[in-house]
């Protein structure tokens, strides 16, 4: 009779480490592991579970919001990413129009499709109808969106007030910038500042800035949610940077707590900012306890009647 194999007990699960640890490193046709595979698929932040991670419901940043930056406005949300923040935003304070704009065109299709969910809930709910019929037959067909400010009076309802767009925000180059119109009374740049920066490194990052500024109109106001300097380090420690992402890295000088002072320097032109710190009673993940800044654009200078 053969001796009765006996299992030892693997406690810190050491074949099962071995194998994932094999599995991320394995090269592909391109000899790229597939640690290296994620990092070039996300190297801009565009997560597709972004918002599965950080819940509009219960994102700290929410409450922080307010009307008069968005209602009856025009307004631009740069890395949009699924459109939830964004959809939010829109059918709670009625922007005159609102644009979503990110550089993952799949991301834009899911925040197409989200529109038409948004739509269909409000429906079934106003109508009465059955929770059923969009799981049936699907949600309904959203109407398509008007941009052009001269093309309609007056305020327009959810959801031909907001568009989701794909598009690289960030200038190639001077010219670029100087060619930026005033378009926007609020803009929202919030958690992307690390992944311009570390794509485009300090040069990329003035640019986006400058277009921004130029972007807005007279008294508008940039919504800012930089990351903290230390994340980004922990994305190159934790492999989620690209070999040329960690070259910029190394390069750069304009770290996130000189952002405001640039800001407001004569290189930008902002008038005034104002930080927005959340709550202490906030239960929120260390990686998303920032503040926000609200930075305002100078309004045209009032001249004095009989002055010249």
């Amino acid at each position: 009779m053969p001796p009765k194999q006996v299992m030892c007990p693997d406690p810190l699960q050491l074949e099962v480490q071995i194998k994932k640890y094999n599995a991320s490193h394995a090269k592909d046709a391109n000899g790229l592991s597939k640690t290296e595979r994620q990092a070039e698929r996300f190297r801009y932040g565009n997560y597709n579970r972004y918002y599965g991670y950080r819940e509009v419901a219960t994102d700290p940043r929410y409450p922080l919001m307010r009307r008069e930056w968005v209602e009856g406005r025009e307004c631009l949300d740069i890395g949009c990413n699924t459109g939830q923040f964004t959809l939010a935003l829109t059918k709670e304070f009625a922007p005159r129009f609102m644009v979503g704009i990110d550089i993952d065109k799949k991301l834009i299709r899911v925040a197409k499709r989200n529109v038409r969910h948004y739509l269909t809930e409000d429906i079934c709910r106003r109508e009465g109808f059955p929770k059923s019929l969009p799981i049936l037959y699907g949600p309904l067909a959203a109407p398509v969106a008007i941009l052009d400010s001269g093309t309609v009076n007056g305020p327009r309802e959810f959801p031909c007030n907001i568009a989701f767009l794909e598009c690289d925000y960030v200038p190639h180059d001077d010219v670029q910038c100087r060619l930026e119109t005033e378009e926007f009374d609020t803009i929202f740049a919030l958690s992307i500042t690390k992944w311009i920066h570390l794509n485009c490194g300090d040069d990329g990052l003035k640019r986006f800035f400058q277009r921004v500024f130029r972007h807005l109109r007279p008294g508008g106001r940039l919504i800012l949610e930089p990351q903290e300097w230390s994340s980004y380090s922990n994305g190159k420690n934790k492999g989620k940077l690209t070999a040329d992402m960690k070259s910029i890295y190394q390069t750069i000088k304009l770290v996130p707590d000189q952002f405001q002072e640039y800001l407001l320097s004569k290189e930008i032109g902002f008038e005034e900012c104002e930080k927005i710190e959340l709550s202490s009673k906030t239960s929120v993940s260390a990686g998303f306890q920032r503040c926000l800044f609200v930075f305002k654009k100078p309004s045209p200078t009032t001249v004095p009647s009989g002055t010249s």
